[in-house]
C-alpha cells in the first residue's frame, strides 16, 4: 500500500532550473503486508508515521506500546497484525462457536477482511467479485475485437435457452427468469447485493423492487399467452405491481437494525437518513453499484454531501469518526459547500454528558486540523 500527500515536488528541466519539467509525488508511507496485516521487514517506507497514523485496512495505529502499525484500532477491538489476533474476545463469539474468539476474519485473510473487529466481511469480497465480473462482461460487449485466442467455449443448456430465437424458448425463458430473479430482488437490500443473476449466468444491477418490475412484467406477458384473454395479462401485471409496491412499503428501514453489528444491516442507516433528515438526497452507493468510501448521500441543489454512520460501542468509535471527518474534508473532490458527518446513536445508550463530550471532541478535532467538514449527532429510538 502506498500513501502520498497532496504536495507536488517540482522537477526542473535539466540545465534550466527555472522551467519545471514534471512533478514528483510526496510519498508518506509505502508497505507490503503479510495476509494478516503485518508490515514485512525491509519492505516498508515510513517517513511520516507521526503524522499519518493509518495502516493495514485503513485502521488507526496506536504506536505508543508496540511501535508503528503493530496495534490497530478496529473500533470494537484492538488488533495485533504480527500475531493475526485481537487482544480481546469477539463480542459476537456466541454466534460463532466454531471460531476462536480472538481470530481475525475467521482465519481467512486472503478471502475476507474484518471491518470493525466483529464478524468476517465476506459480503464485500463477494460484491467486488460480482462487480468485476459485470465490468468485464460490459467491456467485452462494447468492444469490437475480432481476435480471439482459442476456440469459444460451448454454451451451456441455460445459455442456449437464454439466447434462443425460438418463440417457445423465449416465452418459457421469460416466465422462468422472472420467477428466478424475483426472490433475489426482494432480498437484495437485506443481503446488500449489488448484482442479480439471470438464468444463463449473466448479471444485471439490483435496483430494488422497481428494478425487478420490468422482468416480472415480461414473465407475466409471456405467461398471458396461455391465458384466454388479454384482460388476464393486465390483471397479472397489476397484481405483481401491487405486490411489489406493498413489499416496498413493508421494507422501509427498521431503526432497530441501524445498530446491528451484522454486515447485512450496514446500509440501513443511510436508508433511514434518506427517509428522514435528508429527504430528496441521492444515494451515491446505489448509483455506483458499490460502496463509496467517503460519503453516502448528496444533493447538488444544496451543494451537500453526507456520510452516514452509527456508533454503539463503549468508546463511541472516536478514532473512526475522526477519520470520517478527515475523509470528508480532504478526500472528496468537487465544490461541495456542506460536508456533513451524520452520526446516529441509540437513544438511552449514552448519557447526555457522554454525547456532549463526543460533540466537544469532534468540534476540537475540526478546529485543530482546520477541516472543512462538520457533523450532526442524532439520537433515535
Amino acid at each position: 500500500m502506498l500513501t502520498v500527500t497532496d504536495k507536488r515536488e517540482p522537477v526542473p528541466v535539466s540545465g534550466n532550473p527555472s522551467v519545471i519539467a514534471s512533478y514528483k509525488a510526496d510519498v508518506m508511507t509505502a508497505a507490503d503486508y503479510s495476509p494478516f496485516g503485518m508490515t514485512l521487514p525491509g519492505r516498508a517506507y515510513n517517513n511520516h508515521w507521526q503524522k499519518y497514523r493509518y495502516g493495514f485496512n485503513g485502521k488507526e495505529s496506536d504506536s505508543e506500546v508496540n511501535g508503528p502499525y503493530n496495534e490497530l484500532d478496529y473500533g470494537f477491538r484492538v488488533y495485533e497484525p504480527r500475531l493475526g489476533r485481537f487482544f480481546s474476545v469477539d463480542p459476537l463469539a456466541s454466534k460463532y462457536p466454531f471460531y476462536t474468539p480472538y481470530s481475525y476474519a475467521g482465519n481467512k485473510p486472503v478471502w475476507v477482511s474484518d471491518l470493525d473487529g466483529l464478524e468476517e466481511d465476506w459480503m464485500t469480497t463477494r460484491r467486488f467479485a460480482l462487480q468485476r465480473q459485470a465490468e468485464l462482461q460490459l467491456a467485452y460487449a462494447k468492444s469490437n475485437a475480432s481476435v480471439t485466442i482459442g476456440p469459444a467455449p460451448a454454451k451451456t443448456f441455460t445459455q442456449k435457452w437464454r439466447d434462443s430465437h425460438n418463440i417457445i424458448d423465449n416465452v418459457t425463458y421469460d416466465i422462468a427468469n422472472s420467477l428466478y430473479t424475483l426472490p433475489q430482488q426482494l432480498t437484495s437490500s437485506a443481503r446488500q447485493a449489488d448484482y442479480i443473476y439471470n438464468i444463463g449466468g449473466n448479471v444485471h444491477r439490483s435496483h430494488g423492487m422497481e428494478g425487478e418490475k420490468p422482468r416480472t412484467d415480461n414473465g407475466v406477458t409471456a405467461f398471458s399467452l396461455f391465458m384466454p384473454s388479454a384482460a388476464a395479462e393486465e390483471q397479472g401485471i397489476g397484481f405483481f405491481s401491487k405486490f411489489l409496491s406493498s413489499f416496498e412499503k413493508k421494507s422501509l428501514p427498521s431503526v432497530g437494525r441501524m445498530f446491528s453489528p451484522a454486515i447485512v444491516d450496514r446500509g440501513v442507516a443511510e436508508e433511514y437518513a434518506a427517509e428522514t433528515t435528508y429527504k430528496g438526497f441521492n444515494n451515491i452507493n446505489k448509483e455506483l453499484g458499490f460502496q463509496n468510501p467517503y460519503y453516502d448521500l448528496y444533493s447538488t441543489a444544496t451543494s451537500t454531501i453526507v456520510d452516514v454512520t452509527t456508533t454503539n460501542s463503549k468508546s463511541m468509535n472516536l478514532s473512526g469518526l475522526y477519520k470520517k471527518l478527515d475523509n470528508l474534508s480532504s478526500k472528496v473532490e468537487g465544490p461541495f459547500k456542506n460536508r456533513i458527518l451524520q452520526v446516529y446513536v441509540e437513544e438511552g445508550r449514552y448519557t447526555s454528558d457522554q454525547i456532549q463530550g463526543l460533540r466537544n471532541k469532534l468540534e476540537q478535532y475540526i478546529k485543530d486540523y482546520n477541516l472543512r467538514s462538520s457533523f450532526e449527532i442524532t439520537e433515535v429510538k
